[in-house]
């Protein structure tokens, strides 16, 4: 049968330790860059930061230091807690998302009557704002009809080109106010279907927790 040829090398080194720091409580082992086994009462400063064990009067070990963490493992601990962080907060906010939906609606009904509102107070303000430009786009052609017929003098003209200007650029913010309320009547629609198939999960759920 095999047997462990490092051990008694080991018990004579910590005997040997003992016998020349019998005064001290515990004492280190630790490995340096060569792979050299050591064993002290104290640890150097270039080792304070590897892998070391503790003993104590006795030989027996007592704990393990762990060596410091590297610039890279703090980083990627620091990423790791805030994912983590991150996803409780999406947990959080799918609760609370769920409770919301089950204390303002009662009916699938009742959601889509709500989306349905609010999808026709969208369609009311992109009206509103195509009308805008439907009239500056007919000043605009008829400032320009009129560059092309009339006979103005130079003052007469650059009137006319700066108010082209500002029709352009007032033009450019109604389309811009116009294209966010399509986008935001989009989202919300979006955002309803996920709700109302939520809404569906939901109360089956409940309705099985109460027949059970």
């Amino acid at each position: 049968m095999a047997r462990n040829s490092s051990t008694p090398i080991f018990t004579v080194l910590v005997t040997g330790v003992l016998c020349l720091q019998s005064v001290s409580a515990e004492f280190f082992q630790w490995v340096d860059e060569y792979g050299q086994v050591h064993f002290s009462d104290r640890v150097p400063p270039q080792y304070s930061q590897v892998e070391r064990k503790v003993y104590n009067q006795k030989g027996h070990l007592t704990t393990t230091i762990q060596p410091a963490k590297t610039k890279r493992e703090l980083k990627l601990e620091r990423q790791q807690l805030k994912a983590e962080e991150i996803e409780q907060e999406k947990i959080q906010a799918k609760k609370q998302r769920d409770w919301t939906l089950l204390m303002m609606f009662t009916s699938v009904k009742e959601m889509e009557s709500t989306r349905d509102e609010r999808s026709d107070l969208f369609k009311s303000r992109v009206a509103i704002l195509e009308k805008k430009l439907e009239k500056l786009r007919n000043e605009q052609s008829n400032i320009e009809a009129t560059m092309q017929s009339a006979k103005l003098d130079e003052a007469q003209l650059d009137q006319l080109k700066q108010h082209q200007v500002m029709l352009a650029d007032r033009i450019k913010e109604v389309e811009d106010q116009r294209d966010l309320q399509l986008s935001e009547k989009t989202t919300m629609e979006s955002q309803f279907a996920q709700d109302i198939e939520r809404f569906i999960e939901l109360t089956r759920q409940r309705e099985q927790e109460q027949e059970d």
